[in-house]
């Protein structure tokens, strides 16, 4: 803690092509299956050395990649470009994950309607960026707040 003050947090942010799925498991998990593809693994890496690389310009002597064993880099950044990411090495999380509630009028096609009115699950209303087809690959707070201020407006309508 003597050298919290020298710390300092980065990290790479990647609009990844990846498809994953997301399945139910027993009566209320799920299970989650996502592993980046080789292109995306690529851009991870390449954001993490370019975090290590500005964390350096900065004046860090030593750059800790979190994985598992921890990754510290004391000598050439570059070398970093050559981490080979597996499962269980690195932990991935979404930010802003899109594209996982299919919305359609087809209750065969979607879980949602058009107005994010849940086809199965009375009272069940879903408003974020989940709706969306798929990610859009900029930060979606303006996309999100549209898609709940449409679903808001039906909620009131059916009120």
């Amino acid at each position: 803690m003597g050298q919290y003050a020298n710390l300092a947090v980065l990290t790479g942010m990647i609009h990844d092509v990846t498809a994953g799925r997301v399945r139910p498991r027993g009566d209320l998990g799920v299970r989650i299956d996502y592993w980046p593809n080789e292109e995306d693994r690529r851009e991870l890496v390449s954001g993490m050395v370019a975090c290590a690389r500005l964390l350096r310009a900065a004046g860090a002597t030593q750059v800790c990649i979190p994985t598992d064993p921890v990754t510290l880099v004391a000598g050439e950044v570059d070398e970093l470009a050559n981490l080979q990411l597996r499962p269980g090495l690195l932990d991935i999380t979404a930010v802003h994950p899109m594209g996982s509630v299919p919305m359609g009028d087809d209750p065969g096609a979607a879980a949602v309607d058009s107005r994010g009115k849940h086809h199965h699950l009375d009272g069940l209303w879903i408003a974020d960026g989940s709706l969306f087809p798929t990610s859009i690959g900029i930060p979606p707070q303006l996309s999100i707040y549209a898609m709940g201020l449409h679903v808001g407006r039906a909620v009131v309508q059916q009120g």
